[in-house]
């Protein structure tokens, strides 16, 4: 499965022979951009035209001093510069080449103009969402550290972290909790199936509800599939969900 899976990366990745060409196609946004310093960043799908012309399936999208503002399933008209996934690594450090293929994004580029076609559908409600939510939490925190911490444990966005706390969670060993998983899922399942318990109870006593384990339960799975929602409904989120 993983060599088949390798072939397949490699076969629709954007290849070495057309490293740095110029290309024109139609994309979605996916997940939630990222824009701070003056770059935008976005995940991108391309329609089956740019499929045809060899444009891999994800497209990792950079624009420095950018002229618009993406949403999440906004449909853009992309004029981009286009690389092989590829990064220096340095023994110890981030590997950027690895990042891109665990995303399975299959080209690097850069952003020459952008026009926009059509609004965000509502199949993208999620993604709307977890962007607006995302900003309300800045909004609404005392200090930029906070809101970066509010940002990576509700809706996994760690866009907004400075190198200087990301490297003060790595030595004090607690970078992992901010990686969404079963921990985080199964808490807020708990709490979610605790808070209903109570809430059930008054009924419970009424003959409204005849099964209070039961309300727990459901209540504790829905909270959990909400909260994989809005953290993007990532690898370990789905797992943490089926477990």
């Amino acid at each position: 499965w993983f060599s088949a899976h390798a072939l397949w990366y490699q076969h629709q990745a954007w290849p070495d022979t057309r490293s740095g060409e110029t290309v024109e196609f139609t994309a979605t946004v996916i997940g939630l951009p990222e824009q701070r310093g003056g770059r935008a960043r976005i995940e991108v799908r391309p329609d089956a035209a740019g499929r045809a012309a060899g444009v891999p399936a994800r497209v990792l999208l950079g624009w420095f001093r950018p002229l618009e503002w993406f949403q999440p399933g906004e449909t853009w008209r992309f004029t981009a510069r286009l690389e092989p996934p590829s990064g220096r690594y340095n023994p110890g450090l981030f590997d950027y080449h690895r990042y891109l293929v665990a995303r399975g994004i299959g080209a690097d580029g850069r952003i020459v103009d952008a026009r926009p076609v059509s609004a965000a559908g509502s199949l993208s409600f999620i993604g709307r969402f977890r962007q607006q939510f995302a900003d309300w939490l800045q909004a609404e925190s005392v200090s930029l550290e906070v809101a970066a911490l509010n940002r990576a444990l509700t809706v996994a966005d760690r866009s907004a972290m400075t190198p200087e706390l990301s490297g003060q969670l790595r030595r004090t060993g607690t970078a992992h909790l901010l990686a969404i998983s079963g921990l985080h899922v199964g808490m807020v399942a708990a709490i979610a199936g605790l808070l209903a318990g109570a809430l059930a109870t008054p009924l419970l006593s009424a003959g409204l509800v005849t099964d209070r384990r039961r309300v727990m339960l459901w209540a504790g799975l829905l909270a959990a599939l909400g909260y994989a929602l809005l953290a993007g409904f990532t690898l370990p989120t789905r797992r943490a969900l089926v477990m």
